[in-house]
């Protein structure tokens, strides 16, 4: 989302425009709170534009390909606005219709025509299998079909890596105060085992993501994960709203997209996503860029790691050594789902 940092006051207001439609399904849907606030945020945070949300018409503006010719502005205006539908757990189909018109106007890639009209009809599990498919913040290098072999491994604890794990382990000698003994409090926190050890396949397909973690100091919450895919986009060159909507999916209208999550209701908070996405786009280095090497931090000074990127303090939820990487709701994996699931539809 960095691409949308900083536009002209003419590029900004289409931006709000445009979500300011897809919200309201083009005046058909009230601006409901939720919405309203995502885009004040917005506003006041990331485009910084002194627009009145109240005075935006609520049609897909007029000269939206004139205004908004960047691409990179256009992939991250477009996945936004995948994304807006599911803030709700109703009208999603009605919110969605204005997205893939907003996709066809821009000619977006037909990846992206396709993850608009999954939101309209509600093909969740597709969806998910899109922005798992589309983000490589979490799994690095890893290939879609690398990862997925390696997760059916893991459930049959047939995954084991020893020098990988040795090398994990080794973080415990390193001095207090640094990342890696900072990861190894993570996975306990969360009963996740060490990468490398048989059946830990979360932590080891998600290293990347558990040092992102540590990095911001976001724990493992609903609120926590909501606030890291902030983060993302604030920090990388490259939308992931496909993995925010996996979030929103699972974390705010408690669907079942993806089995090995928790779901959750209105965990979605407007302004810690805003607060986190700014503090994202504040970091000197795209730590969710491919080649960012998450080892590389591994042995160093958290506190100097986070002082040289341009990460804050402020915002991170886990502070001091009463605070738990899990949070107040206990471990991550051990934690019921919500008993009235809404069905993944493919």
């Amino acid at each position: 989302m960095r691409k949308l940092f900083d536009r002209t006051p003419a590029e900004a207001s289409v931006i709000l425009q445009t979500l300011k439609a897809v919200a309201t399904a083009e005046g058909l849907l009230p601006f409901d709170p939720v919405h309203q606030t995502t885009l004040e945020g917005l506003r006041q945070h990331v485009l910084r534009a002194r627009v009145d949300l109240d005075d935006l018409p609520v049609t897909l503006p007029n000269e939206i390909e004139r205004r908004v010719l960047d691409p990179e502005v256009r992939a991250n205006l477009l996945h936004l606005s995948v994304a807006l539908p599911l803030l709700e757990a109703e009208y999603q189909h009605d919110r969605g219709r204005v997205v893939r018109r907003l996709a066809e106007r821009f000619r977006a890639s037909e990846h992206d025509v396709e993850s608009a009209e999954r939101t309209a009809r509600r093909h969740y599990t597709m969806l998910a299998l899109d922005a798992y498919r589309g983000s490589r913040a979490d799994v690095g290098r890893s290939s879609f079909a690398r990862s997925v072999a390696l997760y059916l491994r893991g459930l049959v604890h047939r995954d084991a890596d020893p020098e990988l794990a040795a090398r994990v382990h080794a973080f415990a000698a390193h001095p207090e105060g640094t990342v890696g003994r900072a990861l190894l409090d993570y996975w306990r926190d969360n009963e996740l085992g060490i990468p490398g050890e048989p059946g830990a396949m979360h932590s080891r397909m998600l290293f990347k993501h558990d040092v992102h973690h540590v990095l911001t100091g976001y724990d493992t919450t609903p609120r926590g994960e909501l606030a890291l895919a902030g983060f993302y986009s604030g920090a990388g060159g490259q939308g992931y709203g496909g993995s925010t909507a996996l979030l929103f999916l699972q974390l705010q209208i408690a669907v079942q997209a993806d089995p090995t999550l928790s779901t959750w209701r209105a965990e979605f908070d407007p302004r810690a996503y805003v607060a986190a996405v700014e503090r994202g786009e504040c970091c000197t280095e795209d730590v969710v860029a491919l080649d960012w090497d998450p080892w590389s931090v591994v042995e160093r000074p958290l506190a100097e790691v986070r002082s040289e990127l341009g990460i804050a303090d402020d915002g991170a939820m886990v502070r001091g050594p009463g605070d738990r990487w899990c949070g107040a709701l206990g471990p991550r994996v051990p934690r019921a789902a919500l008993d009235d699931l809404e069905e993944a539809r493919i």
